[in-house]
């Protein structure tokens, strides 16, 4: 075997060994990380899908439950044609809704937002059989009587003043608005057309199908579900078939009701699942062949390159020894033999030469092939370090996400429940909206009957910030509001607004120097009705009070103060505050409400709403129940901001005086 040859063969050799290497190393990795991605995908998509039914089917359950305390439905001898006019305003505020229906304990349909069935009595069946005097609400999803179509049932027992059991309140959503919030998780992406999502109930029959529509409540889910996803009901997993990939997340509910325990299913064949695996499997596989026999090309040139010096020695050393004297002689200096004997003479020294040449070309060869190893191990180990951050920075994410999330219920279980209320005004609404998970902004209530008298304490805060600096301030303004009703006498709400500064003051001079300034504070208006005498005692930091008496509108600012804002010495006294009187008459609506209705940007102009446009709309709805003007609220604020972004928490409370 010539020298050439081996030059190739050995080249060929390397350039393969290399190439196979690298590929296996990068198809692996790519394999790896795109696999756990589309698992992951999949399995994220399952619990995003369920958590937006189970909060869709909790807002309804809410909505019915408010829309049933409604004077128009709670009197025992009802006007149908208040009833009716009801009916219609919420139908109008709702428009998700396909109708509502008023029934009395014997299932007669007393009113219809659409005048359908009104009269007949509704048959023994569907939610009737579970409704009784513990039941606050139900739902479940079938074909209705009146509507004839599938539709999800939300239906809620109306108590009279004496918490007796008089009517049932029902609203119906069409399915498909059910399906629209499931849907929304299959659009978008080209592979998402091969998924199949089911929705199914406790028995495993089908709620909802995208590809198997017909069999929507008549058929169950094919026997595929092992037996221990049943028995062991583990909220959310995967299981696979020899074909398929199945992930489900099974729903848990904020309330108890009859659907809780739903499974969300979504199936799609690992053929489509590992598409993009495969696709760029081939991709690098290409790419490997390619840059093979580009390597390949070049190992056989530079092979030529070197050996083509070697064979023209090696000819001549041979035509050497063979002793090659046919040649005319000429001159002692110029002809064949003299030149042959000279060549003879320093063929040894050639061949030394070229071998030296020889060994330094190798060893630069493989001094750069050393130092391109070096490089690729430098970027291997790059590639590592960035795929172990980015899962660094994936878990810290989880984990603040969750932390955030169990704070918002820690914050919802310290605000008051609002059905204290209920026992105090004719009608009333709290519209809580906060911009991210935790709120800066807070409302909190007391009833004290006492010695001194019997007195309904209300107050509206606000505090600097939002998030999670505004929800510490808040707890620090709650704990505040319990300690000065707890060690005072004196409600006034002057004198309440001056312990409360004090307290926060207090509170956080325990980590602050003289000369340390706390920057934050908040600001809160405190109202103290007297239940005995109907007198409302307000006093205000920022935060106004507006009055609707006798048909005229009466806004009464307060203080600009922000309490608990500077570290001082000297504590803020009752006497600083201005406290305003009124006296209370049936249907006297007022209002208390932060700044971030009035300041979120929206509008063609991109403007803040402002503080006369916020009291304006207030003038329009000031008449309707206190839900609608809530629901009325929410629509106007979405009207305004469309795509924006909420700019603040927003706090809004409205009062009707018995």
């Amino acid at each position: 075997m010539n020298l050439y040859l081996k030059f190739v063969l050995l080249g060929l050799s390397l350039v393969i060994f290399t190439s196979v290497t690298i590929f296996l190393f990068v198809n692996n990795t790519v394999e790896k990380n795109l696999s756990e991605s589309i698992l992951s995908e999949h399995s994220q998509k399952a619990e995003i899908s369920i958590n937006n039914i189970d909060r869709f089917i909790y807002e309804r359950l809410n909505d019915v439950k408010n829309f049933a305390k409604l004077p128009a439905f709670r009197d025992e001898n009802p006007n149908l044609d208040e009833v009716n006019r009801m009916l219609s305003e919420i139908s109008h505020a709702n428009e998700l809704y396909y109708s509502f229906s008023f029934f009395d304990m014997n299932r007669f349909r007393l009113a219809d937002s659409k005048g359908l069935s009104v009269g007949k009595q509704h048959g023994l069946r569907l939610y009737w059989t579970h409704i009784n005097d513990n039941t606050e609400a139900i739902m479940d999803i079938s074909k209705s009587e009146s509507v004839g179509r599938v539709v999800l049932h939300f239906a809620s027992v109306v108590r009279n003043n004496a918490n007796q059991p008089i009517g049932v309140f029902v609203g119906r959503v069409l399915i498909e608005n059910l399906y629209a919030v499931i849907s929304n998780q299959s659009q978008g992406e080209e592979s998402n057309k091969h998924v199949q999502m089911d929705l199914l109930d406790e028995n495993l029959n089908i709620l909802y199908s995208n590809h198997e529509p017909e069999k929507v409540l008549i058929a169950k889910y094919p026997d595929v579900i092992p037996e221990q996803v049943l028995e062991l009901k583990k909220k959310e997993g995967r299981f696979s078939t020899d074909d398929n990939l199945y992930f489900y997340h099974r729903q848990e509910g904020y309330l108890s009701f009859p659907g809780k325990g739903w499974l969300f299913i979504i199936n799609t064949s690992k053929e489509n699942a590992f598409a993009s695996l495969s696709e760029m499997r081939t991709t690098i596989l290409m790419v490997g062949i390619v840059i093979l026999l580009l390597s390949s090309g070049l190992t056989i040139y530079l092979a030529r390159v070197i050996s083509k010096p070697l064979k023209k020695l090696r000819s001549a050393a041979v035509e050497i020894s063979k002793g090659n004297y046919d040649v005319q002689i000429e001159g002692s200096n110029k002809d064949e033999i003299g030149y042959l004997i000279r060549q003879f003479n320093v063929t040894s020294q050639k061949l030394k030469t070229k071998e030296n040449n020889e060994k330094k070309i190798t060893k630069q060869l493989m001094e750069k092939n050393q130092e391109i190893q070096q490089h690729q191990n430098k970027i291997i180990t790059q590639a590592k370090a960035i795929n172990r951050a980015y899962k660094e920075i994936k878990t810290q994410h989880t984990m603040v996400h969750s932390s955030l999330s169990y704070a918002e219920k820690i914050q919802n279980a310290i605000l008051p429940d609002e059905k204290l209320l209920s026992d105090f005004f004719q009608d009333y609404f709290v519209y809580y909206k906060p911009k991210d998970i935790v709120s800066g902004d807070f409302y909190w209530f007391k009833h004290v009957k006492n010695n001194t008298g019997n007195h309904l304490i209300i107050a509206c805060a606000d505090c600097s910030g939002h998030g999670v600096p505004g929800a510490f301030l808040s707890m620090l303004g709650i704990n505040a509001l319990n300690n000065a009703i707890q060690y005072t006498t004196d409600y006034n709400p002057s004198a309440l607004l001056a312990k409360v500064n004090n307290d926060i003051i207090s509170t956080l001079s325990q980590n602050f120097s003289e000369n340390e300034a706390v920057q934050e504070g908040m600001e809160m208006a405190i109202c103290t009705i007297d239940l005995t005498y109907n007198i409302m005692k307000y006093a205000g930091a920022g935060i106004p009070l507006l009055l609707f008496k006798d048909g005229e509108w009466n806004l009464t600012k307060g203080n600009k103060l922000l309490l608990g804002r500077n570290f001082s010495n000297d504590k803020l006294q009752e006497q600083e505050i201005e406290q305003h009187s009124f006296n209370l008459s049936s249907h006297d609506t007022f209002y208390l409400y932060s700044d971030g209705f009035k300041d979120q940007i929206g509008g063609k102009e991109h403007k803040k709403y402002l503080p006369k446009r916020f009291r304006m709309y207030l003038g329009m709805i000031v008449q309707k129940a206190m839900m609608i003007q809530k629901n009325l609220l929410d629509k106007e604020l979405q009207d305004w901001k469309q795509s924006t972004p909420q700019t603040d928490d927003m706090l809004v409370m409205g009062f009707r005086i018995k």
